[in-house]
Formats: structure tokens, sequence, C-alpha cells
């Protein structure tokens, strides 16, 4: 602050050095003293907005980067700081509008296309965010920009393009390993590690979020994420734990729930399953409707021979959803078990015809 007020203070003292002296100062010389005035209040205005933004006022920074504007329409660090303003509070429209004014007056940079691609993005107009990116990479003097490549990676995760967005995401941090969103990237990188089954990846990437926690990722996310992973990992005492660290978090989510119950249902010890149930119970008290507890209560009451309980069970978890083969085989299996050959012939070509 004492920087800017003392920067200030020179610009007067500039403004009244001209001021007096014009009569005096050649025309050539007078033009090259405004530009330069005109310089240092566009950069003095950027200073001041860049720093009002890095303390949250939000109302300062953006008449900052709109003061800075008046000096110079073609402000390419002004356009774009506004730009993530309206992206950040949610008006990415205005943003397009600022970037495209600036576009067709001639300023077509990597930077700026790189923000209209962010923008896009938001609006969920993935065709025009791809275009957008593309240019910003033919503009850019190198392809080494960790926002573009940031950028990139969440259009290709948003398209469902896993690949890509692996290769992009790795790709910006290998150009820049402290990048400021990089608890961002790396908590995509364990979804996408995830979705590819590679599930240690995922893992490791999970825990290095958990010690950087960023405002937008909960810690119950991660050690939710990360007990599924041990789960498919058949890894049962890791599963155990994280999943119970994330129930502490949302004591009543029936998910959560759902997940130990079938943990604890798998282990093989008698008090286990017993654990398994009261978890699925638990689940089921808080949402009836869930109609994958109702089967793995079925499935827990098969194994127990509790037939008459198992049956109830599996109909209700059919009444919610009807096109689940799973159930339908579990039902056929019931059926053959109390010898009741045709129901269960029945069920079990219904489970073959929805695998089909």
């Amino acid at each position: 602050i004492l920087f800017i007020i003392t920067f200030l203070f020179f610009l007067f003292r500039m403004n009244k050095v001209w001021g007096d002296s014009s009569k005096q100062v050649p025309c050539v010389r007078s033009n090259q003293l405004v530009q330069k005035l005109q310089r240092a209040n566009e950069t003095t205005w950027n200073l001041i907005g860049t720093l009002a933004l890095e303390k949250g006022q939000v109302n300062v920074a953006k008449d900052s980067f709109s003061r800075s504007l008046t000096f110079n329409r073609q402000n390419t660090t002004a356009i774009v700081k506004l730009a993530y303003i309206f992206r950040k509070f949610h008006e990415p429209r205005k943003a397009i509008e600022i970037l495209n004014s600036a576009i067709r007056a001639g300023n077509e940079k990597e930077e700026i296309w790189s923000s209209m691609g962010h923008s896009h993005l938001i609006l969920g107009e993935y065709k025009s965010a791809f275009d957008s990116y593309q240019k910003a990479l033919i503009l850019a003097k190198s392809p080494k920009v960790p926002d573009l490549w940031y950028g990139i990676g969440l259009l290709y995760h948003a398209c469902g393009c896993d690949e890509q967005a692996e290769s992009a995401f790795t790709g910006l941090l290998k150009i820049d390993p402290h990048y400021y969103a990089q608890t961002e990237v790396l908590f995509l990188l364990g979804i996408i590690y995830r979705n590819q089954a590679k599930y240690q990846l995922s893992i490791k990437s999970f825990e290095f979020v958990l010690q950087n926690l960023p405002p937008t990722i909960s810690e119950f996310e991660i050690w939710y994420e990360i007990g599924i992973l041990h789960q498919e990992s058949d890894n049962f005492e890791g599963a155990r734990v994280a999943l119970e660290r994330s129930l502490k978090y949302k004591q009543n989510d029936p998910n959560i729930l759902t997940r130990l119950g079938w943990l604890y249902l798998t282990c093989g010890s008698i008090e286990d399953k017993e654990t398994g149930i009261q978890y699925l119970n638990a689940s089921l008290s808080i949402d009836e409707k869930n109609g994958y507890a109702h089967y793995l209560l079925g499935r827990a009451y098969l194994d127990r021979k509790q037939f008459i309980e198992a049956t109830e069970k599996f109909k209700v978890a059919l009444f919610y959803d009807a096109t689940n083969a799973d159930i339908w085989c579990c039902l056929g299996v019931l059926y053959y078990v109390v010898d009741q050959k045709l129901d269960s012939l029945q069920s079990f070509i219904r489970a073959i015809r929805l695998n089909y």
C-alpha cells in the first residue's frame, strides 16, 4: 500500500511538472510525456486491481481494471483479469462480451483466447471452448502455458476423454510442479486414475490432496474416495478406516452407510456380517428408497438362510430398480434354493436379457 501511495504521489508530481512546463516543451516532447503518464496510470491501476483481487476486494479490483482500460483499451492484463472476475462471480457471458470486444479490436493474443476458452467451458459450450483453446495454442509463443493446459485438461475431463485429460494434467505439472491449482489438478487425476482402475496412483493423488486441501474440496470427499479405492483393491482394513473417517463428517450419509454395510458383509466373520446388516438398516432408516441397500440386505439374509426376509428385500429392490440384472440373478438363486424352479428359471432369463 505504501508503494502505491508513493507511486501515485510520483504521478501527481509528474503531472504538475508537465503542466508547469507545457509552454516551454516542444510538441514531440509533450506527446512523449503524455504517453509515459498514460502507461504509468495504466500500470498503476493494474497493480491496484491485482492487489485488491488478492485481498478479495472484488469491486475495487473491477473498478481498477476498468480505469486501466480508459488509458489503453487493449490492455491484455486488465481484459483478462476482468474476464476472470466475471467468471468467478457466475457471469461468464459478460466475460465473453469483453473478450470478443478485444478480439474485434484486433487484440488476438494467447491470453485472450485462453480466457475465452475458460468462459465457454464454464457454460458447457465445449465446441467453442475447444476452438478457443486451439487458437490460443497457435498464438502462444511457447506451448508451455500452465493456465492453457489446465483449461484443456478440464475440457477433456468434462467430455469424458480421460486419457487426453490425464496427458494435459500431467503435462501441466511437468511445466509447473507448483502450479497454483496443483491440488485441484491432483484431485481430478485421482478421479481419472480411479476410472482407469489405476487404484494405487489414484490413492497416492488423493493422499497428497488430503495434506493440501483447497477450500473447494472437503476432507469428507477425499476419505470417501480413498475408501472406495481400497475396497476395489480388496484392502478391507484400508477401506474400513477411510470410510469410517468419512462417516465422522457425514454421520447420516446413506451412501457411506451402504458402502460400509457391504464392506462388512464381505469380510467373512459372523460378527462383521452382523455389523454390515446394522449399517445397511441404518442407511435404510435415512433413505428407505435406497434400492441398492435393500438388495445387499437381501443377499445378507440369503446367506443366513432367512429366505422370507431375503425375498421381501429383493422384491423391494426391484421396485426401485427393475432393470438391475444382479437383483434378478440373486432372486433366481433364492427361488432355486427354496425349490421354486419355474420362478428361478424366469428370474435367470430376465437377468440374461437385461445383461444383453
